[in-house]
């Protein structure tokens, strides 16, 4: 069993590998492990050398990253792992400390890492992945290295909570956009039916909630799915970050959340915000069983795809909030949508409102609101 709440791991990496490195230290930290890395670990005012080096020292174990870009890298890279080998002359000769890890194809060009057995986490990411927890736990498996958090129920006669044991990115990076497929992984003993997920932009939450969704398979009491996002070129560049992730099974049991799966978009296109130009009702009295066209134009130099609507009767809100609409472009930076209301012959006669009538465009940038529009219901 992994005693992964006490145990203190230090990453030491180029900075060319800080992406990669991030998402390391993101999987071992859901794992349960404490680690030290630079980015979160040293505090603003701190004397970052010998801060370092007092870490190193402290950690049960150390992570090597190796790259093109570190092995033949001159600088303090280098000078972390010089104290981390002097460490590793204190441990016994059973015990691992020093773990290194490849990144890409490179050449173990110093000495003094040639005795050690090292990992890749390419071209398969997941597989060395749980090498390296092996390697942290002793042998455990994934999943035993998963903390036990507040809530948490051992497996109980037939059914018990779902664990995730995978959220894993097709890409970390996407570059004038593209596509992205997203794998979640599970054990259960009962069949997983259930998704919920959060994608938030670095300008806004992108979509979140929960939904029914088919998982396959893959070998006895293990789940899978996948699904693919598409990224705009027009996207605003930043970091998007998937949260909340969990499942459901057909025992009506929830996982714990998986949070922080990341990745990077870098687009040249800047959209500007999307402009309402018109909206227009067909009618401004309508009869009982009739309908009412509405007509929505908008000036962007993005693709519009989101639309946000209320809808209010005389006695009660009919519906209200936002969704994925698909504009079509009637002329060179001028998208158009259009819908119709179909009035019951049981609808209250009175006022209707068509109000907070906005949309936004593929840069996730949103228009204003248009003023409210009406119309009358008549017998």
């Amino acid at each position: 069993m992994v005693t992964a709440t006490v145990t203190t791991i230090f990453i030491s990496y180029a900075k060319e590998d800080s992406a990669q490195a991030r998402r390391l230290f993101d999987d071992l930290r859901r794992h349960g492990f404490e680690v030290w890395f630079d980015e979160e670990s040293l505090l603003p005012g701190q004397k970052w050398r010998p801060s370092i080096q007092d870490a190193i020292q402290k950690s049960r174990f150390f992570i090597a990253l190796l790259s093109t870009h570190s092995v033949s890298k001159k600088g303090y890279v280098q000078k972390e792992l010089k104290t981390a080998i002097e460490v590793l002359d204190e441990f016994p000769e059973n015990q691992i400390f020093l773990i290194p890890i490849r990144l890409d194809d490179c050449d173990v060009l110093d000495q003094r890492l040639r005795d050690i057995h090292y990992v890749d986490l390419f071209p398969n990411y997941e597989n060395g992945f749980v090498k390296v927890l092996q390697a942290l736990g002793g042998g455990a498996p994934i999943v035993s290295a998963r903390p036990k958090e507040e809530g948490y129920s051992e497996p109980t006669g037939d059914a018990y909570k779902p664990i995730i044991t995978v959220v894993d990115l097709s890409k970390r990076e996407l570059v004038d956009g593209g596509e992205i497929q997203v794998t979640v992984r599970a054990r259960s003993p009962a069949p997983i039916n259930w998704l919920n997920r959060t994608l938030d932009g670095p300008l806004s939450c992108l979509y979140g909630g929960g939904g029914s969704t088919r998982f396959h398979q893959v070998e006895p009491k293990l789940w899978e799915t996948t699904w693919s996002e598409q990224i705009s070129p027009w996207a605003p560049s930043g970091v998007y970050r998937y949260s909340g992730i969990s499942v459901r099974n057909e025992a009506e049991l929830t996982s714990e959340s998986w949070e922080g799966a990341e990745f990077t978009v870098r687009n040249d296109r800047q959209a500007t915000p999307p402009v309402l130009e018109l909206v227009r009702l067909s009618a401004e009295k309508v009869p009982t069983g009739g309908e009412v066209e509405v007509t929505v134009r908008v000036r962007s130099d993005a693709p519009v795809n989101w639309l946000d609507r209320v809808f209010l009767g005389p006695t009660r809100t009919l519906y209200g909030g936002g969704g994925t609409t698909r504009f079509k472009e009637v002329s060179p930076g001028l998208w158009e949508y259009r819908w119709a209301e179909k009035i019951s012959v049981w609808a209250p006669v009175g006022m209707y409102v068509f109000s907070e009538i906005s949309v936004r465009n593929e840069g996730d940038l949103h228009s204003e609101q248009w003023p409210d529009l009406h119309f009358t219901v008549t017998k």
